[in-house]
C-alpha cells in the first residue's frame, strides 16, 4: 500500500536501487492522527517523514509564556521534515505539529532515512530541498512580524485562510487567529471591529464572514 505513495511523494524514489527501495518500504507504514491530536518535533523526539496523503497540519512554535506563532501549513502531497530534524545534522529546531483535521499521513522512520542519505545522495540532497523550503517559509513569517503591520497581516491571514477553506465564511475564534499570527488576541479583537465597522467583515460567535475581498486586499 505504501508504495504507490513512496513512488509519487519522494522524488529520489527511482534514483534507489532495489535494496534500498526494500529499505524504504520496509521502514514506512501508514498512520492516522486524529483532529485536534499533536506531537512535539525536536532533537530528542524524531518521528521521522511525514508525508500527507489527507488531512491539514500546522508546525508552530510557543514561547515560554505560552504564546503560539504558526510557521506554515502542510496539506496533501506535502511532506513534512521538521519531524525528522534529529536527522540534519546541526538542525536544533523545536516546533510542535498539530493535525488540523483527521490526517493520513506515510511515516518513514528516522533510522530509515538516515541509513538511505548516507547512502545515496539523492537522498541526502532532497532532505537539504526540504529543510531549505521550510526555512525560507519561517524566515517570511519572522519578516511579516518583525516589518509588516498587524492589519496587513491580518487582512492577508483572512484572504488566505478563505481561499484554503474555499469560503468567505470563516469559523475561526479571535485567539485561533492571535496564535496563528502570533499577536494578542486583545489587538485581533480590536483590528476586526476596525474591519467591521469599515464593512470589509461581518462577525459573530466563532464566526467571520469576508463581505469584501477587495477591501481586505487595499488593506
Amino acid at each position: 500500500m505504501t508504495d504507490q505513495y513512496l513512488h509519487e511523494a519522494f522524488k529520489f524514489y527511482n534514483k534507489l536501487n532495489d535494496a534500498e527501495k526494500d529499505m524504504l518500504k520496509s521502514g514506512s507504514k501508514i498512520v492516522t492522527f486524529n483532529k485536534g491530536s499533536f506531537i512535539e518535533a525536536n532533537s530528542s523526539q524524531c518521528h521521522g517523514l511525514l508525508y500527507i496523503i489527507s488531512g491539514q497540519i500546522r508546525v508552530y512554535m510557543t514561547s515560554d509564556e505560552g504564546k503560539e506563532i504558526t510557521l506554515f501549513r502542510l496539506l496533501p502531497g506535502d511532506v513534512c521534515v521538521l519531524s525528522a530534524s534529529c536527522i540534519i545534522h546541526n538542525l536544533n529546531f523545536d516546533v510542535l505539529i498539530q493535525f488540523e483535521a483527521k490526517t493520513e499521513v506515510v511515516q518513514i522512520r528516522a533510522d530509515v532515512i538516515e541509513a538511505l542519505k548516507q547512502q545515496n545522495s539523492a537522498v541526502e540532497n532532497y532532505l537539504l530541498e526540504l529543510v531549505s523550503g521550510s526555512f525560507s517559509e519561517v524566515m517570511w513569517v519572522m519578516e511579516k512580524v518583525v516589518f509588516t503591520p498587524m492589519t496587513t497581516r491580518l487582512c492577508e491571514y483572512l484572504i488566505e485562510r478563505s481561499a484554503l477553506e474555499e469560503s468567505n465564511t470563516l469559523h475561526i475564534t479571535h485567539a485561533d487567529i492571535a496564535n496563528d499570527l502570533g499577536s494578542a488576541r486583545e489587538v485581533v479583537s480590536r483590528l476586526l471591529k476596525y474591519l467591521q465597522n469599515e464593512g470589509a467583515i461581518i462577525q459573530s460567535r466563532g464566526v467571520i464572514e469576508l463581505q469584501d475581498l477587495k477591501l481586505l486586499s487595499r488593506f
